[in-house]
């Protein structure tokens, strides 16, 4: 967004595909790092002459930018936040140049927040998320070889998700390289489906873009509806949330999916903070490869990425975004339209850098590279990108007795194949009290409208829920040990319009 030297080498770069693939695929990591780290440098001292809100948050905290002259004087800055920054400083203060009559669009946003938060969007930004996109889909969805139709499933409205995702789609069918239609029906089921049919004939792929619940809720009810996928390549690609591998291979199962092959169709997800702008990071075939091993291997997980739990993993273009990770939080820094400076983004995560990636799965015997091309993916065509592991929300977990329990645990429960064609996805967990005062949490779990509850089926549950956690959850599993009564209360309730875009995990008290 502001003029520099690394700026006109990124531009050059993104501005084609083809040249994006071939340089991240072929240069060097410590190339790409070293580009980053010089993009950072220059960027901060371009936005401390220029952005008023950000001089005075470095003259509240008595720093003077004159001597932020190297990555471990950035690394020492403070970070920034919903509240002590973008909620303190007027927005026309946090705009990039004070261009605010250069304004082309706003996105809102509360996320979990509940205070909503307006982000305007110069042209440049959207020109650089097209780009992003449009390298997304050239490298993983294969747009130069199939005719395909973008079906945009997320929410419509002020939201960036929906309205963004069209527009960029649209903006790159329109440079004519490729067979490229655009639907948007938003989160609409029978009117999704009917596209399918309806459509899916005059293409060679679908792309389905939504949120992880809807897309397993569309796949089940087309299914239930006996359409006959097997006609259409469909890839499917979830943002917004988190999703298990379980739910992928649930889908995959009816979509008939090669997970772990070359070419189309696949399932993949996208990480994204309206924050900072859509398109953070890409899930790729290495990183799906990865974090599947993970997935079957605990111990893998655990010297990955710390916990026995299995993250979402992407991999990141650090000259867009620079991430760091400091105590299991994920902060970032962007010059976008309204920069913004180790920003906490309120996820738990982290990130990895390529060669230490792979460098330590080769130290627990894995040449994850090696597997790569027996799979078929060529090692030369592998993106050479940094890692970004993510566990949602800072504040997605409850604590049982001193365990953390978190979102994502809940999940994996509620992927288990018995008990995944029940439930829509959503759910709710709440800590309590039980009738004898013990420490307990409830599950509110939404099931599909066609399912009748009785005992046997909340039994069936809470059996699966709670050996899974205990499976999953070490501290979990402690706790269990030290306590004589069954904990995990098991509500279900019929499903109901969701209020809010992104679905509320855990019930704070």
């Amino acid at each position: 967004m502001f003029k520099g030297k690394t700026n006109c080498i990124e531009n050059f770069i993104t501005k084609n595909p083809k040249r994006s693939i071939a340089f991240l695929s072929k240069s060097p990591p410590k190339l790409i790092e070293y580009l980053a780290q010089k993009k950072l440098l220059e960027g901060f001292k371009h936005i401390t002459k220029t952005l008023p809100a950000y001089k005075k948050f470095l003259k509240e905290n008595a720093i003077d930018s004159r001597k932020i002259k190297t990555l471990e004087d950035f690394k020492k800055l403070p970070h920034t936040t919903k509240q002590n920054y973008v909620l303190k400083y007027d927005l026309k203060e946090r705009i990039i140049d004070q261009r605010f009559n250069d304004i082309f669009s706003i996105e809102r946003s509360s996320g979990y927040s509940g205070i909503p938060i307006y982000w305007p969007r110069l042209p440049e930004e959207d020109e650089i998320t097209r780009r992003h996109f449009e390298f997304g889909l050239v490298y993983s969805g294969q747009l130069s070889k199939y005719k395909t139709l973008f079906v945009v499933c997320f929410a419509m409205g002020t939201w960036p998700s929906g309205e963004k995702v069209s527009r960029v789609i649209r903006e790159i069918g329109k440079k004519k390289r490729y067979t490229l239609a655009v639907m948007n029906p938003g989160p609409n089921i029978p009117e999704t489906l009917e596209i399918i049919q309806k459509m899916g004939k005059y293409y060679e792929h679908i792309i389905i873009a939504g949120y992880p619940p809807f897309l397993k809720n569309l796949i089940e009810e087309g299914f239930s509806q006996k359409l006959d996928f097997g006609k259409y390549k469909i890839t499917l690609v979830a943002g917004g949330e988190d999703n298990t591998e379980e739910w992928r291979e649930h889908l995959a199962s009816i979509l008939n999916v090669k997970i772990e092959a070359p070419g189309i169709p696949k399932i993949y997800s996208n990480y994204g903070v309206v924050d900072v702008g859509l398109g953070t990071a890409l899930e790729f075939p290495l990183t799906v490869i990865i974090r599947r091993l993970a997935h079957k291997d605990k111990r893998l997980c655990k010297f990955l990425f710390g916990h026995e739990h299995v993250p979402m993993l992407f991999q990141y273009n650090p000259l867009l975004h620079y991430l760091e990770e400091e105590n299991g939080e994920i902060i970032v820094t962007c010059y976008n339209s309204t920069p913004v400076v180790r920003y906490e983004i309120k996820d738990r995560g982290g990130v990895i850098p390529f060669e230490k990636m792979i460098s330590l799965l080769k130290d627990y015997g894995i040449d994850i590279l090696d597997i790569l091309e027996s799979k078929g993916f060529p090692r030369k065509n592998v993106i050479k990108l940094p890692f970004l592991y993510v566990y949602g929300r800072s504040d997605g977990t409850i604590i049982f007795r001193g365990a953390n329990v978190y979102v994502e645990n809940f999940q994996t429960a509620l992927s288990d194949p018995k008990i995944i064609s029940y439930h829509t996805g959503r759910f709710e967990v709440e800590k309590i009290q039980n009738a004898q005062g013990e420490p307990d949490f409830k599950i509110t779990i939404e099931l599909k409208p066609n399912i009748t509850p009785d005992e046997n089926l909340k039994n069936t549950f809470k059996n699966i829920i709670i050996n899974s956690l205990k499976k999953q959850n070490s501290e979990f599993r402690d706790a269990l040990s030290h306590i004589n009564y069954s904990p995990g209360e098991i509500i279900f309730e019929k499903p109901k319009p969701q209020r809010t875009i992104k679905h509320r995990y855990i019930k704070k008290s």
